[in-house]
């Protein structure tokens, strides 16, 4: 049986094409669903602070200040000394329209740590 050079390549492209489609990455399957509270951290001074919420005021370079208010709970990890003008990082998950704060590192408004 004699092949046609032209029947060889057909088969060579479809093979190579195969093998292409083969090494494709397959993508990771996202296991975050859309009731999942998503998790973000966000750096600031405190403006105010209560037994249950932690308002950070965030200077943006424009000069404009945006202000976040986050919901503190039993489960809020916070390092340092967590005061009105002391700089601190806020990690939070939202929770509908509620901003929930997991860990918060405060440093002393001199940027120095009290560590």
């Amino acid at each position: 049986m004699r092949f046609r050079p032209i029947s060889l390549f057909r088969a060579l492209l479809f093979l190579s094409l195969l093998q292409f489609i083969i090494d494709l990455p397959v993508p990771a399957a996202s296991k975050s669903h859309p009731n999942d509270p998503q998790s973000s951290s966000v750096s600031g001074k405190v403006a105010s602070l209560s037994e249950r919420q932690l308002t950070l005021s965030i200077n943006r370079g424009d000069k404009t200040l945006n202000t976040l208010a986050f919901v503190l709970d039993s489960n809020t990890q916070i390092e340092g000394a967590l005061v009105v003008g002391a700089h601190a990082t806020v990690d939070y998950r939202t929770e509908g329209e509620y901003f929930i704060a997991t860990r918060i590192v405060a440093t002393p408004a001199s940027g120095v740590s009290p560590y």
